[in-house]
């Protein structure tokens, strides 16, 4: 994993800055140094919170064994440092481990996607008292974000 994290790259994304947007190609895991980035589905055209991820989580495991496009918009929601790291490195990794392992990280991964699609189809969100519950202004925010993001396409 050290060798892995050497050819790896670290940088910093903004509170409130777009990391990706939904349907957008992925070649990347992002590992969470520091910070908080929020995770949303816009199927519908409504922007809801679908996940949390903190420090030593990372983002777009979804996309590590099924395409490379994205499924959700993440959005640091905190200052973070990211460490990103191509997928087909972390695929040559994995090539190296017996296929039963890789087989159940691919059905681990297959059972949250469903579960959060399941989520996501029966307007299941969160309450107000929901850590996920995001007041009206910063949802502005947010979607002011996706906008500028659109605009400008940042890519790192």
């Amino acid at each position: 994993m050290s060798n892995l994290l050497s050819k790896s790259d670290t940088f910093r994304l903004k509170q409130g800055k777009v990391l990706f947007l939904a349907g957008e190609r992925s070649d990347y895991l992002y590992i969470i140094k520091s910070g908080e980035i929020r995770l949303f589905d816009d199927r519908d055209g409504t922007l809801r919170p679908v996940a949390i991820l903190e420090e030593k989580n990372f983002v777009e495991d979804e996309t590590l064994f099924r395409g490379n496009k994205t499924q959700y918009i993440a959005i640091a929601a905190k200052d973070s440092e990211l460490v990103k790291i191509k997928k087909s490195e972390i695929q040559e990794v994995l090539g190296e481990c017996p296929e039963w392992m890789t087989n159940i990280m691919l059905a681990l991964t297959d059972r949250l996607n469903n579960t959060m699609n399941m989520l996501s189809d029966h307007n299941i969100g969160p309450s107000e008292d929901s850590k996920l519950f995001i007041p009206r202004p910063l949802l502005q925010k947010y979607l002011a974000s996706i906008e500028d993001y659109k605009q400008h396409k940042r890519f790192f």
